[in-house]
């Protein structure tokens, strides 16, 4: 996967992200992802990479309300203006806007039983309410990958949905950029008071830095994952086959059966990856 130098409005969210303890991930070192035993088979039977929605993921803090839905009066405005001038080859709407002056329009919705109908349609509400949804229909867009920082850890390990319960297996990645085409990596944020920011900046467009905050904060009690994410480019969510070589190790648990350990260990062997013996993780 190709290496993307960094632009100077990348460096500036990244500057940003860092007063809330999001930063890059030290590219030298290795990731590892703890999976079951199915999970483990597919993700190495052809070298790949699964990148989930915020909704996909069973994680609660990717729908707390980290995010505030900020739409100021102006914006608004601008948004009704547009949808306005888009309905005005209706006859309804284009009657209201002959009318001379705003009394004798405001008058004429007042008394016309389409007028209740208008505001629901074109309301304060309505417009908030339209982008609210815009915005639960972009969660299909963007893609994550979970992964950690280690092959030891006990709290992975025993975790049901994790290492299951000490029975499953965990793989370790290294590429050769975490910043690339296909991903951009982050180390998440564990966070106390988990405070909203603004869903749109000063100008009414949509704001990065609230953005990435949102997809790489947790709330505190999740502080034992020490968990990194691979965030995709926009519209890549689903599964990428990704060059074998980024694949460098599979540990195992200390209850995992051994007649799964001989299965894992073929398949590395078949598939063609440069190890072929699965690891003891000690913990």
């Amino acid at each position: 996967m190709q290496n993307l130098q960094n632009t100077p409005l990348k460096k500036m969210l990244f500057t940003e992200l860092a007063k809330y303890d999001i930063h890059q991930p030290d590219e030298k070192k290795c990731l590892y992802k703890y999976v079951t035993m199915n999970t483990a088979r597919l993700i190495l039977g052809n070298h790949s990479m699964k990148f989930s929605t915020s909704i996909e993921l069973d994680d609660k803090d990717l729908e707390s309300c980290l995010l505030y839905h900020n739409y100021s009066r102006s914006y608004i405005k601008e948004q009704q203006k547009k949808l306005f001038s888009e309905s005005l080859q209706e006859p309804f709407y284009k009657k209201v806007f002959e009318l001379p002056n705003r009394k004798a329009r405001k008058e004429f919705m007042r008394k016309h039983p389409l007028g209740k109908a208008m505001k629901k349609e074109f309301g304060n509400a309505a417009i908030i309410e339209e982008h609210v949804k815009a915005f639960e229909d972009q969660k299909n867009t963007l893609g994550l990958f979970c992964a950690t920082t280690a092959s030891n850890k006990k709290y992975m390990w025993e975790s049901e949905k994790y290492g299951d319960c000490e029975k499953g297996f965990c793989i370790e990645y290294k590429f050769q950029s975490l910043y690339n085409e296909l991903f951009n990596a982050f180390t998440v944020s564990y966070d106390d008071e988990m405070m909203p920011l603004n869903y749109l900046d000063e100008n009414g467009r949509l704001d990065e830095l609230s953005v990435h905050r949102w997809l790489c904060t947790k709330s505190k009690s999740y502080k034992d994952e020490d968990e990194i994410r691979l965030l995709s480019g926009v519209g890549k969510v689903g599964i990428f086959i990704v060059p074998i070589e980024a694949f460098t190790g599979l540990y195992y648990g200390k209850q995992t059966p051994p007649e799964q350990i001989e299965q894992m260990e073929l398949l590395l062997k078949d598939v063609g990856y440069s190890f072929t013996k699965a690891t003891k993780a000690i913990y």
